[in-house]
């Protein structure tokens, strides 16, 4: 009886085993099955593994946003001064 019990017991590993080999063979890896390892590529950081042609951040889109206010603030001014100084007005040092 007990040969029994572990010549089905072997069995049915063994069927299982079979059932996962057919169902991983039917599925597709990420990446077409290929693994790079970062050590392989040769990379000290983490930050150089993404990708160089990123565009610019959200961050760093708001600050060019704030210089080109900046800019912009700046140009007027001194169109406002240099107006100014052909109509001969007197220099109006607030901000309007």
């Amino acid at each position: 009886m007990e040969a029994t019990r572990r010549v089905v017991l072997a069995a049915a590993i063994v069927e299982s085993q079979v059932q996962d080999a057919a169902r991983a063979a039917g599925t597709d890896k990420r990446g077409s099955g290929i693994v790079v390892r970062r050590a392989d590529l040769g990379l000290t950081t983490l930050a150089n593994v993404a990708p160089a042609d990123r565009g610019p951040s959200p961050r760093q889109v708001a600050g060019h946003g704030e210089l080109d206010a900046r800019l912009e603030r700046a140009l007027f001014h001194k169109a406002l001064a240099e107006l100014r100084q052909r109509l001969e007005l007197p220099r109006d040092d607030r901000v309007e």
